[in-house]
């Protein structure tokens, strides 16, 4: 068993059109491991600035079978929700493999079967692949990149509706480990 907390800052530039956001969040987990089973599980609080202010809750948890010492396969549980103008929930399941190579570099491939849905009912149901690796330096430092496309179709549309759509999204950062 073990244990954390998150506290982070995070800062979205989008589309030409649409305004900048900062997000504000804490994330306290646990991990449990019996035997080949594994199970995590976390809540992130959230505070989203911009223009439609609002708080947000999300949850993540993931369970994984060890197959081999550097081989899992398992499933995540995806749930977000917002307290805004919009009151937009996000619901996704994500089957996923993982790999730990020889030199410690773990490599996650994903596929994310989900819906958005906001106040009126419009939303999207989306298909999204995602790749995840963490690059260790040392035993502190890690590189992490985690790239994703989605292929979403709108449900529902509307006035403010931007029809059917796909997205690239990238994230990199540095991880320590203490």
């Amino acid at each position: 068993m073990s244990y954390g907390a998150e506290l982070g800052y995070e800062r979205f530039t989008d589309a030409k059109d649409a305004p900048e956001k900062q997000m504000y969040h804490i994330r306290p987990e646990i991990n449990l491991g019996f035997g080949r089973n594994f199970l995590h599980l976390n809540a992130e609080l959230g505070w989203i600035d911009r223009t439609d202010r609002g708080a947000y809750i999300e949850t993540e948890p993931l369970y994984l079978y060890r197959v081999t010492d550097n081989f899992n396969i398992g499933a995540k549980a995806y749930y977000h929700a917002e307290d805004n103008d919009y009151r937009w929930r996000e619901t996704a399941i994500r089957p996923l493999i993982q790999y730990r190579f020889a030199n410690s570099t773990y490599l996650e491939l994903r596929w994310e079967i989900g819906g958005i849905r906001t106040h009126d009912g419009s939303g999207y149901n989306y298909n999204n692949y995602g790749l995840y690796t963490e690059i260790p330096f040392n035993p502190t430092i890690s590189f992490m990149a985690d790239l994703q496309y989605k292929d979403q179709k709108q449900h529902r549309g509307n006035e403010w509706s931007w029809g059917d759509k796909e997205d690239i999204f990238a994230k990199v950062g540095f991880i320590l480990n203490f």
